[in-house]
């Protein structure tokens, strides 16, 4: 499908934005404009294979592969999302990128399925300590102040205390009231929308607008927003 939403008033403004929020913004609006159903089967779901080269190794590694016939899945579309952001904030600094086995192992972050491995912030985390990343990669721990995060902050939602595997990988897009209740505004890949959220109404089950109440709570578990960003200024 050609689906733009370059003017979706969940988007800010281009001049509202860093450079690395404007990646993430353009690549937004990349995986929309793919648009492709959403299917629960495990793992996968990007609209589009990826494909990674680290700046030091000739070989080209598939990071997410696109299934046949295409459809999406939460931890593929928030981690194509972040490598096309990534790959277009440092074009001209390739120098400066992380190579195959960062790569892949980045991607286990935002798969979310094990516990060595909690999600798309965590893998955030993780990635400013790796060479040479830890030089210039300035990343910041919203978990615990969620609802003053950026646009553009990667979330894990966590459920209920089964673990990581009860949980959703989403992009930030804000927060806000809905209902009289806190919730966070968000991109992602998902079966099922909200038909009376103005933002959602029409939606297909795919990529696209939803939200979550900060404050549910299911079987005495409050659920848990570990989140990150990428905060450089330039």
């Amino acid at each position: 499908m050609n689906l733009d939403i370059s003017n979706h008033p969940l988007l800010p403004s281009d001049d509202e934005l860093t450079p690395w929020q404007q990646c993430v913004k353009n690549a937004i609006i990349g995986v929309h404009s793919r648009w492709a159903p959403y299917k629960l089967d495990g793992g996968g779901g990007a609209t589009r294979t990826v494909y990674w080269k680290g700046p030091n190794d000739s070989r080209r590694a598939v990071i997410l592969k696109a299934k046949n016939p295409v459809h999406t899945y939460c931890n593929g579309v928030t981690n194509e999302i972040f490598f096309d952001a990534w790959t277009q904030w440092l074009a001209d600094y390739p120098e400066s990128s992380f190579g195959i086995k960062e790569a892949k192992e980045l991607r286990a972050y935002f798969g979310v399925w094990d516990k060595e491995h909690p999600g798309s912030a965590a893998g955030l985390l993780w990635l400013a300590d790796q060479e040479p990343c830890y030089e210039f990669l300035e990343v910041t721990d919203w978990t615990d102040d969620i609802l003053n995060a950026p646009f553009g902050t990667f979330v894990q939602m966590q459920f209920s205390r089964r673990g990581p595997e009860d949980g959703h990988s989403v992009v930030l897009l804000g927060s806000g009231k809905y209902r009289g209740e806190d919730v966070v505004y968000v991109y992602s890949s998902n079966n099922f929308y909200d038909k009376k959220w103005k933002y959602s109404k029409d939606q297909e089950p795919g990529p696209g607008w939803d939200f979550y109440f900060m404050n549910r709570v299911r079987d005495g578990f409050k659920r848990i927003f570990h989140a990150a960003s990428i905060d450089n200024e330039d």
